[in-house]
Parts: structure tokens; sequence; C-alpha cells
């Protein structure tokens, strides 16, 4: 059970995310059109991108081989 205190830290964390991402434009950096809150509950909008997560591309490959995970790391 989070407090009063540790939820206004976290949505004020989820709203500035949301805003300093807001601003990027790059490929590999999906977009975010909104973030706030409604009902007492924070919310992030974000770009809907076809395709597998991270997690199921490397739990596929374990352990994964260097030239794949340096692949990964300069996509990041």
């Amino acid at each position: 059970v989070q407090s009063a205190k540790d939820r206004e830290f976290l949505r004020q964390r989820v709203v500035r995310e949301a805003q300093s991402a807001g601003v990027l434009r790059h490929p590999n950096v999906v977009m975010i059109y909104d973030a706030g809150e409604e009902f007492g509950v924070t919310y992030t909008v974000m770009e809907f991108v076809e395709g597998q997560t991270l997690q199921d591309l490397v739990g596929r490959q374990r352990p994964l081989d260097a030239a794949t995970a340096s692949s990964f790391l300069r996509q990041m």
C-alpha cells in the first residue's frame, strides 16, 4: 500500500518523464502523445508500435551472442 506522498511522487514522475520523452524524435523511441491524471489514475498515451518486445527477443535467445547484444545496445 502506497502513501499519498508516494502516489504524488510517482504521478509527478510519470508526467515529467512523459513530457521529456514527448520532445524526442527518433526511430527507436515511441512518440508520447499525452500524459495526465483522470479519476485518480495517472496515464501516458503512447504511439502503438507493431512488433516484438525486447523481452520477447532476448527470451528466445539465451545467452545472447555478442553481435546481437551489441546491435540491441547500439539501437538503445
